[in-house]
């Protein structure tokens, strides 16, 4: 049985309309209804959906809480656009996050790969700009050497 939306708000336990308009605006995808000309008409279900939102707000849980929870109890509309011709129910379907951890865990685990190897690149560039530095630091200690050291060394040598 189709019901207006006064209805739904009359068999639900919510005692302020604008109340349960505010639900609704706000969770419109888990209300399942039908257009007849400008009216909506609302499914039974609907009643319960607003008791358990209600329920919800009321237990102080926010908006991300209850949104997954009525993805969780009732799954998400594809469509409320129904024609008046139309006597099909728009169909629901259940989110399964399973493919997604899968994709979100690969993602991961090539990052990590990317870590890894931007790590080993990076300890051996520190690597070879050690040893350069170093080669720099004994080439500007000889230097520094005292003009007689470096004509005695350089006799030694020829020697």
């Amino acid at each position: 049985m189709k019901l207006t939306w006064k209805e739904v708000v009359t068999k639900s336990n919510v005692n302020v309309p604008a109340t349960a308009t505010f639900y609704r605006d706000k969770f419109i995808d888990f209300f399942n209804y039908k257009h007849e000309g400008r009216n909506r008409r609302y499914d039974e279900s609907c009643v319960e959906i607003l008791n358990h939102i209600y329920k919800m707000y009321s237990e102080g849980k926010i908006y991300e809480h209850i949104l997954e929870s009525l993805e969780d109890k009732y799954g998400v509309q594809i469509s409320n656009i129904v024609t008046q011709e139309d006597n099909t129910n728009p169909t629901t379907i259940q989110y399964d996050p399973s493919e997604d951890i899968k994709e979100l865990l690969e993602e991961v685990s090539s990052l990590k790969n990317m870590v890894k190897k931007l790590t080993i690149e990076a300890e051996n560039r520190d690597e070879i700009l050690m040893k350069n530095i170093r080669m720099i630091q004994s080439q500007q200690q000889l230097n520094n050497r005292p003009w007689w050291a470096k004509i005695f060394k350089k006799k030694e040598n020829e020697l």
